[in-house]
């Protein structure tokens, strides 16, 4: 068993916590209201998963975690905000299509590159 106040406060580390909830920003508390709610232990390891998928830490600096989950086993992902690069390219594509004419998914860079592995 796993104490998800424990887990969720060293994947926080040092940084500094601006608000804890559903990642729409419906539901929200404080760190300080939040943590009394994480004080629960449940099973971090495979099965079913226990914590909310939409569950998210948000910090000052933009950053934010997130729920991982494989095959019922959960953890905290840490995202950060994409930045641009220094000699980044023009987006020029956003809705790709096949050379049938139907919409694909994929990534910007296949939609520029006019591919995609099916």
């Amino acid at each position: 068993m796993t104490n998800f106040k424990d887990e969720t406060i060293k994947a926080v580390g040092d940084l500094e916590v601006w608000w804890v909830g559903s990642a729409d920003g419906v539901y929200v508390s404080t760190w300080e209201q939040f943590l009394p709610l994480a004080d629960v232990e449940y099973s971090s390891g495979y099965g079913g998963q226990e914590a909310p998928g939409d569950l998210v830490v948000v910090f000052v600096d933009g950053s934010w975690l997130s729920r991982g989950v494989y095959d019922g086993s959960e953890w905290w992902v840490h995202n950060l905000i994409p930045q641009p690069q220094d000699v980044g390219k023009r987006l020029a594509v956003v809705i790709g299509r096949d050379e049938y004419g139907v919409i694909t998914g994929g990534s910007v860079a296949e939609h520029h590159a006019g591919k995609r592995d099916y």
